[in-house]
């Protein structure tokens, strides 16, 4: 296989990851509305399903941070001009006009009350480090993305990313830290951020397997090696007290995401047409599902058929694939488009200087 073949394989690869942890994100979400109306064997079936394999979405997000950490870094590689600059605009474009079309969505079609302070905060999407509740809830895993880019943008910056050896190092110590910091959290009860340090784990994992220097065989041991120091951080971290779920639980959504990802990466596990392009348009899906579902569970009942949670699975699935689809075509795919644009332009306005 040629190389472009090979680089196509990966990013439909990676691509169908993507679609596979959006649909895992949309069924924890919507199914509640279909298992109400259901019973016996295949409603236990459809709810274990949820809650003990796909821990109501968790595994899809761990799985969105670990291809985050393995695509996003890379972008900086070989940069010479403009790298930050460049970073932060395709990063604002990539991600705030969806967003601000989500937030638009959330506070007309959830039915919720904010005030003005919480929804500016919101559109900054910097409401979680302001003190301000998230207008929907899966905007909590946009907080660990910022902090993701802000390290990343650093890393750069002091000459990390790039560097496969101090990567590793900045890797090892970050997983250290967090084992640390879970140590803290069950002997003193300390107020440390190991949780979300469990998925900057993930991401900087993920960047370590693409940029890294390693030899192919080596990862028979490193991954579960790195599976077994999340096993003990989870131990540690997750302690009956404080969490209701059982630590073993817990663990099990990262290491169901790290097979995953090794499945389709590392073993080119095929990915279909459906599930790539479900992928190109995961970021629309994971912030347009929860309005989109509420649109559906408030218009179906007045049609006689909210008793039918099939029914409503069904209309709100393709829904929501549907006005994902459309805000690809319509805001992200544009800005995008217009992001590297104004690269190019700030790119040329830097070289011009010199």
């Amino acid at each position: 296989m040629s190389d472009p073949q090979r680089e196509k394989q990966r990013i439909t690869s990676i691509d169908s990851m993507r679609g596979i942890a959006a649909l895992i994100v949309v069924y924890c979400h919507i199914l509640p509305a279909m298992s109400s109306g259901e019973a016996g064997a295949f409603g236990y079936m459809l709810e274990f399903l949820r809650d003990q394999i796909f821990q109501r979405g968790q595994m899809g997000v761990a799985l969105f941070f670990i291809i985050s950490g393995y695509v996003v870094p890379f972008s900086l590689i070989g940069v010479k001009q403009g790298g930050i600059g460049n970073f932060v605009i395709s990063r604002f474009m990539r991600l705030y006009p969806a967003y601000w079309l989500s937030l638009i969505a959330g506070i007309w079609l959830m039915g919720r009350d904010f005030d003005a302070p919480t929804i500016l905060a919101n559109v900054t999407m910097a409401q979680r480090f302001l003190g301000f509740p998230d207008v929907l809830g899966v905007y909590w895993t946009l907080s660990v993305e910022l902090v993701f880019y802000f390290l990343v943008a650093f890393g750069f910056m002091a000459g990390v990313i790039g560097q496969p050896r101090r990567l590793a190092w900045l890797t090892l110590g970050l997983i250290l830290t967090t084992l640390a910091f879970a140590a803290a959290r069950r002997a003193f009860d300390a107020p440390l951020p190991a949780g979300n340090m469990i998925f900057l784990c993930l991401m900087f994992g993920g960047a370590w397997l693409r940029l890294g220097i390693y030899r192919a065989h080596d990862l028979w041991w490193i991954v579960p090696a790195f599976l077994a120091v999340l096993l003990a951080i989870c131990w540690l971290l997750y302690y009956p007290s404080n969490y209701g779920a059982p630590w073993l639980l817990q663990y099990s959504r990262f290491f169901y995401a790290v097979l995953l990802f090794f499945a389709f990466l590392h073993w080119r596990a095929a990915g279909s047409p459906f599930l790539a392009y479900l992928g190109r348009i995961s970021y629309s899906i994971y912030l347009l599902h929860m309005p989109t579902n509420a649109l559906v569970a408030s218009t179906l009942p007045g049609l006689g058929l909210a008793a039918d949670g099939g029914l409503m699975f069904a209309v709100s699935l393709a829904l929501i694939i549907g006005v994902s689809a459309l805000a690809f075509r319509y805001v992200e795919r544009p800005c995008i488009r217009m992001g590297k644009g104004m690269q190019a332009y700030y790119t040329g306005l830097l070289v011009d200087r010199i």
